[in-house]
Formats: C-alpha cells, sequence, structure tokens
C-alpha cells in the first residue's frame, strides 16, 4: 500500500492496515501449515530376499548365493509425492531426496520420519488425495524423474571389494528398490506415510576357476562386462517408478568392472576369496515384455577375442525354464585357462542359472 496515502487518510489507513495484517497473518498461519512434517515408516522384502542395496554380505560362505541386506547410514532415497491421475504424475510432484539415518541399521521396519522432515505442499490442492511411492536414490534421475537402471555401466577396480559400496564403486551399487504407489488423505497435522519396499532388479554371481597361469595382468583402462543378448529381444534403461514402465530400452544388457591402473590388476584382484564377482542384472518384467530367462551370457573380457561387437565370449544362456525374479540372486561358474595364444580362454562349466 502506498505510505503517502497512509499518512493522508490516517484514519481509513489505519482500518485498512488492520485488515491487512489480518491477511497477512492468515496467510502465514496458512503457508506455515503446509511446511508440513512427514512420518514415513518403511518396511524390507520378505525376509528371504535381499532387502536394500545397502550393505550386502555374504554371512555363509557355503551360501554365496544368499546374499544379507540391511540399511546404511546415508544411503540415498527418494521421496515421490503428486495427486491427480497417476499418467499425468510428472505435472504436479514434488521429489524429496534424504539419506538414510544411523538409527535405521539393522532394521527391517525403520522410522524415516526425522531424515525426511518437511515437504512444502502449497502446490497441492487440499480437497485432493496424495499419492506416494518411495525408490532408491542413488541411480534416481531427478532431472527426468526416471531410475536409471544402469545398462552399460561399470564400476572401478578397488582394493576394496566389499559388495556394497558407493556409487561408481559398488559391485551391487545399483540394485533397485521401490514400493507401490499408495494414496492417503490431504492432511491437516503430519503427512503419515508408510510401505513396503520390492526388488526391480537380480543379482548375478558369476565364480571365476582361475588356472594361476592364465591370472594376466589386466591393461589399464580395459573392461569385463557381462552381457546378456537376447533373440531381438531389448533390456530397460530408464524406468518410470509411478507408471511401472520402461522409459527407454537398449538392444544388449551390461553390467561389468573396470580395470585401472596400467596393468596393476590382475583378474583375480576384482573377486572376493572364493573367486566371485556379483552384478547387478535386469529381472523378467512380463509388463514391460522383458524376459531375461531367454537371453545368451556373454563375457567381455581384456584379451578375448570378441565374438562381435558389444558381445565378448559366450558362456551359455540361461535356463529357459528358470525366471530371473527381482531380489533372487543367480550363479554361473567360468573356468580361466591359458590358450595356446598365451591369452586367458574363459569357459562355462556345470552350474549355474
Amino acid at each position: 500500500m502506498n505510505y503517502k496515502l497512509l499518512i493522508t487518510l490516517a484514519a481509513l489507513a489505519l482500518i485498512i492496515a488492520s485488515c491487512t495484517k489480518d491477511e497477512m497473518d492468515n496467510e502465514t498461519r496458512h503457508a506455515t501449515s503446509l511446511l508440513t512434517p512427514v512420518q514415513l515408516t518403511l518396511t524390507m522384502p520378505d525376509a528371504d530376499n535381499p532387502a536394500t542395496r545397502a550393505a550386502f554380505e555374504v554371512t555363509d560362505p557355503t551360501k554365496p548365493f544368499k546374499l544379507k541386506a540391511t540399511w546404511r547410514t546415508d544411503e540415498t532415497m527418494v521421496l515421490i509425492l503428486f495427486q491427480g491421475d497417476n499418467a499425468n504424475w510428472k505435472t504436479n510432484c514434488i521429489v524429496r531426496q534424504f539419506k538414510i539415518p544411523a538409527s535405521a541399521n539393522g532394521q527391517t521396519k525403520a522410522d524415516l520420519s526425522e531424515a525426511v522432515g518437511t515437504v512444502d505442499l502449497s502446490t497441492f490442492n487440499p480437497a485432493q488425495n496424495i499419492k506416494y511411492v518411495v525408490v532408491s536414490g542413488g541411480n534416481f534421475n531427478i532431472i527426468n524423474n526416471m531410475i536409471n537402471l544402469g545398462n552399460g555401466v561399470s564400476t572401478a577396480l578397488t582394493d576394496d571389494l566389499t559388495i556394497d559400496q558407493e556409487w561408481y564403486y559398488g559391485q551391487l551399487f545399483l540394485m533397485t528398490f521401490l514400493t507401490r504407489v499408495q494414496e492417503t488423505p490431504f492432511p491437516t497435522g503430519a503427512l503419515q506415510l508408510s510401505g513396503k519396499l520390492e526388488w526391480l532388479t537380480a543379482v548375478l554371481a558369476v565364480q571365476f576357476e582361475i588356472d594361476p597361469a592364465a591370472d594376466l595382468l589386466m591393461e589399464g583402462d580395459k573392461y569385463m562386462n557381462v552381457y546378456l543378448q537376447g533373440k531381438g529381444e531389448k533390456y530397460p534403461q530408464l524406468y518410470d517408478p509411478v507408471l511401472r514402465t520402461v522409459g527407454s530400452l537398449r538392444i544388449n544388457y551390461s553390467s561389468g568392472i573396470q580395470f585401472t591402473g596400467s596393468g596393476s590388476k590382475k583378474l583375480s584382484g576384482a573377486l572376493d576369496s572364493r573367486g566371485f564377482r556379483y552384478f547387478h542384472i535386469p529381472a523378467d518384467d512380463a509388463a514391460n515384455g522383458v524376459e531375461i530367462r531367454s537371453t545368451s551370457l556373454f563375457l567381455n573380457v581384456p584379451y578375448a577375442a570378441p565374438v562381435g561387437r558389444m558381445s565378448g565370449v559366450f558362456c551359455g544362456s540361461f535356463n529357459s525354464t528358470t525366471p530371473i525374479l527381482p531380489g533372487y540372486c543367480y550363479g554361473v561358474k567360468i573356468k580361466v585357462t591359458l590358450g595356446e595364444d598365451g591369452k586367458p580362454v574363459f569357459t562355462r562349466v556345470a552350474g549355474g542359472a
């Protein structure tokens, strides 16, 4: 309001000022109420399946395919809130990233309210319900609000071979989980949310039996990738966490490790004490036409003569009668011997998925 007018029309100005103050107070109270505290409780999947990608470990050396997974401090998570039709969820959504607190370590059901904090609901309609989903955050693309399933991503080889290292260094850092879309009334107090996580990806455990003579130094900037190839099938790259649909596809699916340091690492240096290396892979997804069970496994490794572009050494096919289920671990065994040309030969032996 014009300051000179307030001075000239003092009595009227006092009345107007009083009304304006009331309106401002109401607006302030309204804005404060829209900065809403979130109370979020998440439950892990069933106990016999991995629960999150965090803190993977083998608890029984005789059961290398049974991985235990628990919460890990500072694991990134993403809470998505939206209103209206699921198909148009990106037109009015709130994306809130947060970290798993230390208080959740080792739990299967965790209260993450303090970690999430508050959200600003001022862009939402108080007369409509709120829908929500929670997804893993390490591979969430906040630019297009899609999950990046990591097709073609390699991890650097380091001396620390734990399964669950941070982004770029971990073997299973792109294991993906999310909740189903749920719906709750617009809150009058705290926003009460809960959900049960479900796996979206699976694990492939590759065990290498290496002849000492074939355990050669891997030259710097080389890659060892696991490739999945099918008969004209395509594999998911980007995934919509609300619609549960594939946003983009690639013909091949790969997951691997990068040998760094100009020949300072041997193949055995990329494996654990039992000769295993773990890779994240897609799982069967009938709704999106993805059937991993009908694919073939290739190994693209340094020194090996490639069979074709993005293929490598053929190491056999998956059992076509065995579905590749989300959250499960499947295994193959590869024998490595030294060929007559002085290069390693990779052959799949009995066992596997």
